[in-house]
């Protein structure tokens, strides 16, 4: 199902970024907008709404972290916030996540 348009001026969007909400709303519209999802592009995709981010479990492959944030928070804002420092053998360190401490032994750069 698509995902409805919000119409919205450029001065209620500047507003909804700085996480107010545009006064002249009334209780029904503010209850039929989302001003927490972001817009994103991907592959030269847009996507509008929310991302998950899981930590799973190495020996049971069951979710043991995870985060929801707007679809624009990039993986490396929430990665060490879902580190689980006892269930973790080793991380490769890929392209995105090369501002992450390392002094950190358990990060290597393969990639």
């Amino acid at each position: 199902m698509p995902t409805p348009r919000q119409r919205n001026s450029r001065e209620e969007n500047a507003q909804i970024k700085g996480g107010e909400t545009p006064e002249d709303w009334r209780e029904a519209k503010r209850s039929q907008k989302d001003v927490e999802a972001r817009w994103t592009k991907k592959h030269g995709k847009s996507h509008y709404g929310y991302k998950n981010h899981i930590s799973i479990d190495n020996k049971h492959k069951v979710i043991r972290r995870y985060g929801v944030t707007a679809a624009a928070v990039h993986d490396r804002q929430v990665f060490e916030a879902l580190l689980d420092e006892n269930n973790c053998l080793e991380i490769l360190n890929y392209k995105c996540f090369t501002t992450l401490n390392p002094a950190n032994p358990r990060l290597r750069s393969d990639r």
